[in-house]
């Protein structure tokens, strides 16, 4: 059984300046493929962009070398799956939506697909070319081989999305309980069946407020200045704390 396991990463400030760039490497390699692809001359297939990927951009962008091959090589399956879709939905007569360029610090991302390309030792992540491992908040929840890992960047933190192939997994193992009934209301959070009450979260509201106030700051910063993407951030960590 395939399962995913999503844990925060604990990332030194140099292993921090190695991730960025990986996920700038992926996400510059996937906007150079669809560039040349999107030409009417230049008709997608995954063959087709593996030799425009090996033959013209790795040689033109040598500083892609600086972390691992696989991180924009694997630019190529992700592009290949966006079109996929496209022309699924073009065939089913579908509002088609046609791959779109990636944007700086939005779902940053790139994955390793290879166990030769990382390995996780208890609390530690190894990922080819970085010569440290990278702490994480916990050790596997499951016992297995490691198949895949994506690493994501969200609101100033590094997560790990590690996929185990295991077999001590049993979801009839779960401890399950009756069910009951939920009444969400103004001055108490909620009412379960049971009677028991939940107060109302404080926190929360004084966050929502503060969020709203970041939010009009955020609206009269110029769109590209340093000031706007500093506004965008506090609001990306504040959301994160409230979920």
């Amino acid at each position: 059984m395939l399962l995913a396991h999503k844990i925060e990463l604990r990332p030194t400030p140099e292993q921090m300046v190695y991730l960025d760039k990986a996920c700038g490497s992926k996400r510059h390699c996937f906007n150079q493929l669809l560039a040349h692809f999107s030409q009417a001359e230049n008709k997608w297939s995954k063959a087709e962009g593996y030799q425009h990927y090996i033959n013209v951009i790795r040689k033109e962008f040598e500083w892609y070398n600086e972390v691992s091959s696989r991180v924009t090589r694997n630019a190529i399956d992700d592009l290949d799956n966006a079109f996929k879709h496209f022309f699924r939905r073009v065939k089913a007569k579908q509002k088609a939506g046609f791959p779109r360029f990636k944007k700086k610090d939005l779902r940053d991302s790139f994955a390793l697909r290879e166990l030769a390309k990382f390995d996780v030792i208890g609390r530690g992540l190894r990922i080819e070319k970085l010569k440290t491992k990278i702490e994480m908040r916990q050790p596997l929840r499951f016992q297995g081989t490691a198949k895949q890992v994506r690493i994501s960047k969200r609101a100033g933190k590094y997560f790990a999305s590690i996929l185990v192939d295991t077999d001590n997994y049993n979801p009839n193992d779960v401890d399950r309980q009756k069910s009951v009934g939920v009444d969400f209301g103004i001055k108490e959070l909620a009412v379960l069946s049971t009677g028991k009450v939940f107060a109302a979260n404080q926190k929360l509201k004084v966050s929502l407020r503060q969020l709203a106030k970041l939010q009009r700051n955020l609206s009269k910063k110029v769109k590209g200045s340093n000031h706007r993407a500093k506004a965008k951030l506090k609001i990306q960590k504040l959301h994160f704390r409230i979920i």
